[in-house]
């Protein structure tokens, strides 16, 4: 995922975009996403091998390609974590490309290898700290800055991965 300390939008960038309310999973039924409508976007509850990540998700356009911007759910605690420890977690942002030329919409997480490779050939490209030994930047721009990079890895075959999510079965 391709974090950021600031959000990949700007209020007049956010539409409505009700399509993704209900259950999605992935294609071996280890992961099930629940889209659940609030305040024009979503909260989203990942359940990955009964592991909980709740997230505030708003859908934003960039011209006409669609995006969804995942950030924790800082209202969800979890009993085993100390308070010590919590403050310590830092929320971020991470976008997520969503093709909806077809029936069903194609959810693409941005691919960290790529843009972490594109980042260190370009350093100046965008604003950013590296961290975890130089391996992981994290992205400090503004979000006009960050569209333009998500828009410069549209264009690149490898910057986005299909997460291969489908619609849950009712039983789900």
């Amino acid at each position: 995922l391709l974090l950021s300390l600031q959000p990949y939008y700007e209020e007049k960038d956010v539409v409505e975009h009700g399509a993704f309310a209900g259950k999605w999973t992935s294609e071996d039924g280890e992961m099930l996403w629940e889209f659940t409508p609030k305040d024009g976007g979503y909260q989203v509850t990942i359940n990955e091998d009964g592991k909980l990540g709740a997230f505030e998700v708003t859908p934003f356009k960039i011209g006409d390609e669609l995006f969804l911007d995942f950030y924790p759910d800082m209202d969800t605690t979890d009993e085993m974590i100390s308070a010590f420890y919590a403050i310590h977690r830092i929320p971020t942002h991470s976008p997520m490309h969503v093709q909806t030329d077809g029936e069903t919409p194609v959810f693409r997480a941005a691919n960290l290898d790529w843009f972490g490779d594109y980042i260190e050939a370009n350093p100046d490209a965008i604003r950013h700290e590296m961290i975890d030994d130089g391996k992981f930047p994290i992205l400090t721009a503004q979000p006009k800055e960050l569209q333009a990079l998500l828009l410069k890895g549209l264009n690149e075959k490898k910057a986005f991965a299909d997460m291969k999510l489908k619609r849950a079965a009712a039983s789900e």
